[in-house]
């Protein structure tokens, strides 16, 4: 055993997360009784496979996936085609892998990357970097460098004592970095910390997290650059932490759970939750993710924000267009939350503590019936 450790720090935030998530599998476990339904773990398999392969580009459907594990004719190009059946065969031997072991590791990598690539199985023998246009984002250690890391890591994992929601996915960040395979990195990095978690709870054999990652896609890869720029994986840890708890919310929001147990309520998402969701939904329908940067929402914010003040110019307040007030507003609520969750902030608190501290800048006694600010009261 050797003294390497990867560089991260637990913090509050982690340690109140992890509580969460382990709330939250234990309420899904009682829930089923302990047993999980093959249709549920089928079409659960198949949402984190077409998840992961559309994170790298794959077209394929939800239900074109379902064809091709059903052996059926699907018409798509032939490469995607065999990317799925890859994908299917290596999740359905999930359980035969050893995760700490490097054999079990180019194993998967084999059957995953079947014909799509040179060095199938190996580590690869050429450098490596990841570009975005014509930014380099990220140049992986050098070929030369890559068995030593990769077996330091795996032996860290080996012998680590960190719980292992915090192992698998300071593990997935560490494989990335260092990408080992000429490629399908991205794809082997989900995959294992997904065989890590299910080998502590099977749950996670079944749960589709490749699925939120795909909808928090350019947020994904955001936290993977922000850690590779300060070489230290907290905050993807947190992220994937957020992910992991999405998903079991997600989960226990759908009604399946609902429906084979009277002894778990599930608890129906806020308002607010409602309207993030479906503002979610609508970005990322039109891949726009890539565009919505905490700057440039707050700048949209303030345009809109413009065009409400203009409805009102040279009227008296009563006079302007309310319909066009509505449409202003909603503009201006939209971009408000898509910045709170660009930055995880929970809508309703944030709001209910900033009530709390204003009453503490304007108590009653001194501010009722005056425009007066507080540090002239």
């Amino acid at each position: 055993m050797n003294d390497y450790k990867p560089p991260y720090q637990i913090n509050s935030k982690i340690v109140s997360m992890i509580a969460e998530i382990s709330e939250r599998l234990g309420a899904i476990k009682s829930s089923l009784n302990n047993r999980i339904e093959s249709k549920l773990r089928r079409k659960n398999r198949i949402k984190s496979i077409q998840s992961s392969l559309a994170i790298e580009g794959n077209s394929l459907t939800f239900d074109q996936i379902s064809a091709v594990l059903d052996e059926q004719i699907v018409l798509a190009p032939q490469k995607e085609i065999q990317e799925a059946r890859n994908a299917i065969k290596v999740y359905e031997a999930l359980n035969s892998f050893e995760p700490t072991s490097a054999k079990a590791l180019l194993k998967a990598h084999s059957t995953l990357m079947l014909g799509l690539v040179d060095e199938l199985g190996i580590y690869r023998s050429s450098g490596i970097g990841i570009q975005k246009g014509e930014q380099v984002l990220h140049v992986a250690p050098p070929a030369q460098n890559v068995l030593h890391l990769m077996n330091q890591l795996l032996d860290w994992l080996a012998n680590s004592d960190e719980h292992p929601l915090i192992a698998s996915s300071v593990f997935h960040y560490e494989f990335e970095f260092i990408h080992p395979f000429q490629d399908g990195n991205g794809r082997m990095g989900r995959l294992w910390q997904t065989l890590i978690l299910s080998q502590w709870n099977e749950l996670f054999e079944f749960l589709p997290i490749e699925n939120i990652i795909h909808k928090h896609q350019q947020k994904y890869y955001d936290v993977l650059n922000s850690c590779n720029a300060s070489a230290n994986s907290t905050t993807f840890i947190e992220f994937m932490l957020s992910v992991i708890l999405q998903t079991l919310d997600e989960y226990l929001q759908t009604g399946e759970i609902k429906e084979r147990s009277s002894t778990y309520q599930i608890k129906p998402p806020s308002g607010f939750q409602e309207i993030v969701d479906k503002l979610i939904e609508f970005r990322d329908e039109r891949d726009w993710e890539q565009f919505h940067n905490a700057k440039d929402l707050a700048l949209a914010l303030n345009i809109e924000s413009s065009e409400l003040l203009e409805l009102f110019l040279w009227k008296r307040p009563e006079d302007a267009d309310t319909e066009k007030i509505k449409e202003e507003l909603a503009d201006i609520f939209a971009y408000a939350f898509l910045i709170s969750e660009k930055y995880g902030f929970d809508v309703k608190e944030i709001i209910l503590d900033k009530i709390r501290k204003n009453g503490e800048k304007y108590p009653v006694d001194k501010s009722k019936g005056s425009a007066t600010k507080y540090n002239e009261l």
